[in-house]
């Protein structure tokens, strides 16, 4: 097969399959952006979405259509204290719904639950709307668990079912993403290595 047939072919796979896509759970790693929700906004209730990660995402509460910020937290598990610093971030119910203004390769922070079961199911889509997975979880009620993935296929959208049903939701904390490399290095480098091998030939 003549090599400008195998890059173009190689194309393709560079720009990523739905059916290929392969979400898992991962260690904590290095972010590129964090959440601490320290300047996010003053302890309180906010109605709608808010935004996250300097501006590269949000999170709504889909049911109460409202976030917290909050000090403390209070549930039939106990009591829940920020997992670092003075304040966390909330949604009083779920399903809650992370979305990202650039998709990203990773996602991962500190989640606990003042429910009475904790862990859930999280939901992953790309850009366009189609679904990647949908994965469980665990934690432990009033304990602060590292909760994160990775995905071959960037995510655009990631919603937190609790396990406890749609009256419970989550606490976060020292949230993190790592973003889609831009713009279509893989793709770019192979139409490089295309061209460069048509000007030998010219």
């Amino acid at each position: 097969m003549k090599r400008e047939s195998m890059l173009l072919l190689a194309i393709p796979a560079a720009l990523g399959a739905n059916a290929l896509a392969n979400v898992t759970s991962t260690d904590e790693f290095v972010g590129e952006i964090y959440e601490t929700f320290e300047s996010v906004a003053s302890p309180g209730g906010y109605p709608g979405t808010m935004t996250l990660f300097g501006g590269a995402g949000t999170l709504t509460d889909l049911l109460s259509n409202t976030v917290v910020i909050a000090q403390n937290w209070t549930g039939p598990s106990g009591v829940v204290l920020p997992f670092n610093g003075n304040l966390m971030g909330g949604t009083p119910t779920s399903p809650a719904a992370f979305e990202f203004t650039t998709p990203v390769t990773h996602f991962g922070g500190y989640i606990n639950t003042v429910a009475p079961t904790g862990g859930g199911t999280a939901t992953f889509w790309d850009a366009d709307g189609n679904e990647l997975a949908s994965l469980s979880f665990s934690t432990t009620p009033i304990e602060w668990s590292w909760v994160g993935w990775e995905s071959d296929v960037g995510i655009a959208r990631i919603e937190l079912m609790g396990s406890s049903g749609q009256g419970w939701g989550f606490q976060y904390d020292d949230l993190a993403i790592r973003l889609v490399p831009a713009p279509g290095t893989g793709v770019l480098a192979a139409m490089g290595l295309l061209a460069a091998g048509r000007r030998r030939r010219g």
